[in-house]
């Protein structure tokens, strides 16, 4: 069965929110965010899967949308 799972995988994490079947996922959604921080700001982008209860998860944060997509592909 193919499965999406954050970690290292183990019978312990089967019923766990970051352990899901792929045929769940609806969606990959895509959220650009300002990061302020005391002397700068700069962009992040915040990939997440859509399932199929309407839950999120997060799959990887990082500072260069393009990055963020290169990492997805196969």
């Amino acid at each position: 069965m193919n499965r999406f799972y954050k970690g290292f995988f183990s019978t312990k994490t089967k019923d766990a929110k970051c352990n899901i079947e792929l045929s769940r996922i609806i969606a990959i959604q895509i959220i650009g965010e300002i990061i302020r921080g005391d002397k700068n700001k700069y962009n992040g982008f915040e990939l997440n899967l859509v399932v199929d209860d309407a839950n999120r998860l997060k799959v990887i944060d990082h500072g260069n949308l393009k990055a963020s997509l290169q990492i997805t592909r196969p």
